[in-house]
């Protein structure tokens, strides 16, 4: 049964302070948060209840970004998911964190590598599938893998990814105020 502290526990407090970026005062306005949303008081919150954050919800990647945390895929997101998940849209949080969270984004099966076909499917649902044919689709994403992939193996690597995206301004556009 779900508890109706207005804190969360000491050890999920001091997990968050070693493990992320968080103070304590960003810990417990987050808990204050999801537990507005845990409507239910079963400590855990649906993807739809974490939909209705406004600084995600009108985010096209916000479903994969909560599969990429979502990591047991059980629809439901305990107060240290939440945590975690939001933790990496801090101003404060480690770059490398970030990217490493985005390139799981991209990774859209989970397999180490960002694809042609995990990169088409980012795409569309950035984009949608009826605003580019799949032509272009296919030509945007076959040209995004051969100015990225160094070794030529026709996929791109952790260590790649981070070099391609070294020219784009990501980590501003990748923060929200917690």
């Amino acid at each position: 049964m779900g508890s109706s502290s207005s804190k969360p526990s000491e050890e999920d407090t001091e997990y968050l302070l070693r493990e992320t970026p968080l103070k304590k005062r960003e810990i417990y306005a987050l808990y204050r948060r999801f537990k507005h949303l845990d409507r239910d008081k079963m400590d855990v919150i649906s993807t739809d209840a974490f939909l209705s954050l406004p600084e995600l919800s009108m985010n096209p990647l916000i479903m994969r970004v909560i599969r990429v945390f979502d990591d047991n895929n059980d629809d439901e997101v305990s107060f240290v998911q939440f945590a975690e998940t939001l933790s990496v849209f801090s101003r404060d949080a480690d770059p490398e964190k970030k990217m490493e969270f985005l390139f799981k984004v991209f990774d859209m099966d989970n397999d180490g590598y960002v694809t042609q076909h995990d990169i088409e499917q980012v795409l569309k649902m950035m984009i949608g599938p009826q605003v580019i044919s799949p032509q272009d689709l296919d030509r945007i994403a076959a040209e995004t893998i051969r100015e990225s992939d160094k070794n030529g193996d026709g996929k791109i690597t952790l260590d790649e990814f981070y070099d391609a995206m070294s020219h784009v301004d990501w980590e501003h556009k990748f923060s929200v105020q917690l």
